[in-house]
This record gives C-alpha cells, structure tokens and sequence, in this order.
C-alpha cells in the first residue's frame, strides 16, 4: 500500500511525544529529512522510522548481529539496543534535523 502523500515529501514537519524519548516534553516539534535509498545510514543519529506497523523515532545503531538489521534506541550511545528491527521491514527513515521543545 503506498504511503500518505505526507509522507513522500523531502522535508516534513510535526509535533511529537513519546514517553521515553522525551519524558519532559510531551509538545516535542521535529524537522525532518527523509533519507534516500542511496544515501548511508548516519548511525547514531535519530530517525523517525516507518514500517506498516510502527511510527516511531529512535537513534539508530548497526546491529552486532547482522548487516540486515538495525538497532534502536531512546539513549543516545547505549551500547544495548531497545530493540532490533529488520532493514527490510522498514519502509522509509527520515533523518531528525532539529527538535524544538515547547514550553507552554
């Protein structure tokens, strides 16, 4: 199924929470760039990851295991991974280019 038109744009802006990523900050906004099937994972750095189940933003980490897996985390350099996702399951990554934090 093709993805919401929203999110085939290059750039995309919105408002996110997560109770572990940002525990203090419910009204998180992030810039993001979507990543081209060409260009290199920045390991180590956030990306909002899409897959037909999941929305979510982790940093992302190459998996000890295998090549055709990632790891993601909420802590950035944590040498454990929150979890572990196939690279075939995803179906897009949009790199995390700023956060801004609202206050009110």
């Amino acid at each position: 199924q093709p993805l919401p038109p929203v999110l085939n744009c290059p750039t995309l802006v919105f408002s996110y929470s997560d109770d572990y990523l940002y525990p203090n900050s419910q009204k998180s906004i992030l810039l993001l760039r979507k990543k081209t099937i060409a260009e290199e994972i920045c390991y180590g750095n956030m990306y909002l990851i899409i897959t037909d189940q999941l929305r979510l933003v982790r940093y992302v980490y190459k998996s000890p295991e295998s090549p055709k897996k990632l790891l993601l985390n909420t802590m950035p350099e944590s040498s454990v991974g929150e979890m572990t996702i196939e690279r075939i399951l995803i179906r897009s990554m949009w790199i995390v280019c700023t956060v801004i934090y609202r206050t009110t």
